[in-house]
């Protein structure tokens, strides 16, 4: 197995779920490239068709304004600074200067500008309701003029993944459901669905320290028991989604568990609006909340998690 830098999954982009990997050297170095196996292929690139899955896929290639420590705590990315005035409802973003999209085009105002109004035509910007204009303050600074402020709407406008507006202006719907363009460390070589989906390094990258590795393989897998005898050959370095089971079955073997962040889980709530339902009253809640076993649901199906 190549030697890859554990850190550079932390830094350049996120995995939802359940990974399991078996990096036995933990020395941070350059170069290599990482081999991921994921059960499922996403849909499309083409982001006003797509879903959660689908941004996700985007993650090697995709930056935003803004961005989250490992404190989850949401900082300046693509832009330098971000300045929000509460009492007369704006946002400004001061991007930073020099960086170039994979197809060569600048990040500049007028393509955040086209972004957020594009997204918000597109119903693709949350809150999209609350942006009432964007203003282009000069090259490098735009203003979000907005109808009213609350503290989720920065999460939302911050976190928005910046495209190029000269690949989406200029080449059509099929073509931009199977390339993708954004400014990340890693630039789109080929996606095959449901077969794999390759990223190399971006040269251009203006983080000039970054990316840590060389190359980015997904392969899509969605038998578990092939996947787990592919782990275990030695043929992949990650195994992203592996069903609970397979987990401890290789966990026992030596393979390393990584919980990430909670994704998109299945949720049921229990009906609290109609006052008809046993579940409106907090006892019969309560009365639920101790009657389930969570222990031997874990243990039963869960395996120990």
């Amino acid at each position: 197995m190549k030697k890859i830098l554990l850190a550079a999954l932390i830094v350049l982009f996120s995995i939802s779920g359940i990974a399991l990997n078996s990096f036995a050297d933990k020395v941070p170095h350059h170069g290599g490239t990482l081999r991921i196996i994921t059960p499922a292929s996403h849909a499309t690139f083409y982001m006003p068709e797509g879903g959660p899955q689908d941004l996700s896929a985007m993650f090697p290639g995709a930056e935003a304004l803004m961005q989250y420590t490992a404190r989850n705590e949401l900082t300046p990315h693509l832009a330098k600074s971000v300045d929000i005035d509460k009492k007369n409802l704006t946002i400004t973003f001061h991007l930073r200067k020099g960086i170039k999209f994979h197809d060569g085009s600048i990040l500049d105002a007028e393509n955040v500008a086209w972004g957020f109004n594009f997204a918000k035509e597109m119903k693709r910007l949350q809150y999209g309701d609350k942006l009432k204009s964007v203003e282009i303050l000069d090259d490098y600074t735009v203003r979000l003029h907005l109808t009213e402020y609350h503290n989720m709407i920065i999460h939302s406008f911050g976190w928005q993944y910046q495209m190029s507006k000269k690949a989406y202006t200029t080449k059509d719907k099929d073509w931009l459901r199977s390339h993708f363009v954004g400014t990340g460390p890693f630039k789109l070589v080929e996606w095959k669905r449901d077969s794999h989906i390759t990223w190399e390094k971006n040269p251009d990258y203006w983080m000039n320290d970054r990316p840590y590795l060389n190359r980015i393989e997904f392969r899509y897998i969605p038998d578990a028991t092939t996947a787990s005898a592919i782990m275990q050959a030695g043929d992949a370095d990650m195994w992203t989604g592996a069903p609970v089971k397979f987990q401890a079955e290789l966990e026992k073997k030596g393979f390393i568990r990584r919980s990430g962040y909670c994704a998109f889980p299945a949720i049921i709530y229990p009906n609290t609006a109609d006052l008809n339902r046993p579940t409106s009253k907090k006892k019969v809640r309560e009365a639920i909340e101790y009657a389930i076993d969570k222990e031997a649901i874990a243990k039963a199906l869960g395996f120990g998690y």
